[in-house]
């Protein structure tokens, strides 16, 4: 032989060149390795997948995890690595075309996919990096084609996430949160609690006091004074806008209502940090809005009583034969002597001349007797009509009705002027009122 045929060749047998070459090279070689060994008749320049060294024989296939489309390879190392991406199991391949499977990645050079995704990331198939986790996501397994959803009450910050983290105080998270502070508890409500997966979680206010910005732990502070916190309330000042509406008739607000937020009701007070008005004692009435204490409760309206709590306006009249001089809860006070009490009265009225009263808590005066006289105002006891004078009922003077001339009387009570005795005969009787 004239010499070993050149590197980048293979000479079979019969070669008449050092450098054969068949001038059709893409279709010399396909598939897995090419070229037996055994053929003596192949000579032509070295086959893709393959690399032929001086006065080769036959090609020798480019090695699992290796690739190579080009001809001519002279030496082994001229093979490439796979293809990121891919795996190449066999030898001899030109193309890569086996993708990496789901759940690893195949950085290049890969006989087969060995590496498994790493947490915080998934891989879908024929990666070449692993792609991380978005916001909202996580893994937390190595291998894995996807990544899980956070879960409600965590939250998965930024890419990439491992282990989703505790929803904080005063927030909540749904599934796929992606910041801790995403979703605040509003106002009206707290929470002091991890973990909460939903706004229906917030705890509301606590009564007696306000939460008045998104995203507390513990309500802001007291309500003021003045207003009623019953739960929930958002404002230390709560005002439902129709406070004359608000609340009516006796004690009208349960303290067990969780939903009453607003200026302190007619007919109660309201301290600092109150979770529902207390009602202004019986004997006590108000018609304003927004007492601080109980000593703005005003007394119960003169004329009138007030035996229920929480009066707003005084309607029960004073009893007849009774004074409500004011602050009165039921009539207790009798109508004195001398005096009558008709009904709603706040002071007694005197019996009028001609009039008496003997009797405590009367509606009214009886007229003074015949026999009588009741003089001014406020006779408690009539007085027996003097001597010379005659006194019918209601009689307002002792002298109003003197015995005539030609007439004397020396007895009392007299009632008519017939009772009056005529001139004593040899005496004569010469003005009115003799005795």
């Amino acid at each position: 032989p004239s010499g070993e045929c050149d590197a980048g060749f293979t000479c079979g047998g019969a070669s008449s060149s050092a450098t054969p070459d068949s001038a059709e090279p893409s279709g010399a070689y396909t598939g897995e390795t090419c070229v037996d060994r055994g053929d003596a008749s192949t000579n032509d320049l070295c086959p893709p997948g393959h690399w032929c060294g001086a006065g080769s024989d036959a090609p020798v296939a480019c090695l699992p995890g290796t690739m190579s489309a080009a001809h001519g390879l002279t030496n082994a190392s001229q093979c490439e690595p796979c293809a990121a991406s891919f795996y190449c199991s066999d030898e001899a391949t030109t193309v890569a075309t086996k993708g990496c499977w789901p759940g690893y990645v195949c950085r290049g050079g890969d006989v087969y996919p060995s590496e498994k995704c790493p947490v915080g990331h998934f891989c879908a198939g024929n990666n070449s990096v692993p792609e991380p986790c978005a916001a909202g996501m996580y893994q937390n397994v190595t291998g894995q084609s996807e990544c899980m959803a956070c879960p409600a009450s965590y939250y998965c910050e930024g890419e990439g996430t491992v282990q989703p983290e505790a929803c904080p105080a005063g927030a909540w998270c749904p599934a796929e949160t992606t910041r801790p502070y995403a979703n605040l508890c509003p106002n009206g409500t707290f929470s002091d609690s991890l973990m909460l997966s939903a706004e229906a979680e917030c705890t509301l206010c606590t009564p007696g006091f306000y939460c008045g910005e998104a995203g507390l732990t513990t309500p802001s502070g007291e309500c003021d004074a003045g207003f009623t916190c019953g739960g929930a309330s958002s404002s230390a000042t709560p005002d439902s806008a129709e406070p004359s509406g608000a609340y009516t008739g006796e004690t009208c607000v349960d303290r067990g209502d969780a939903s009453t937020n607003d200026l302190c009701p007619p007919g109660h007070w309201c301290g600092a940090g109150s979770d529902a008005p207390v009602a202004c004692l019986p004997g006590t009435m108000s018609a304003a809005h927004g007492l601080t204490n109980a000593s703005q409760c005003e007394p119960c309206a003169a004329s009138f009583y007030c035996s229920d709590e929480a009066t707003t306006v005084a309607t029960k009249g004073c009893w007849p034969g009774y004074v409500c001089r004011g602050g009165d809860v039921y009539p207790s006070e009798k109508c004195p002597v001398g005096h009558f009490c008709a009904g709603n009265n706040s002071v007694p009225e005197p019996c009028a001349a001609g009039m008496y009263q003997n009797v405590t808590g009367q509606s009214e005066c009886m007229a003074c007797p015949a026999s009588y006289y009741c003089e001014g105002e406020g006779t408690v006891q009539p007085e027996a009509c003097p001597a010379g004078a005659w006194c019918p009922a209601e009689t307002t003077r002792p002298y109003a009705n003197l015995c005539p001339n030609g007439t004397f009387s020396d007895s009392l009570m007299l009632s008519a002027e017939a009772e009056c005795t005529l001139c004593t005969p040899g005496f004569y009787c010469g003005e009115a009122g003799l005795t």
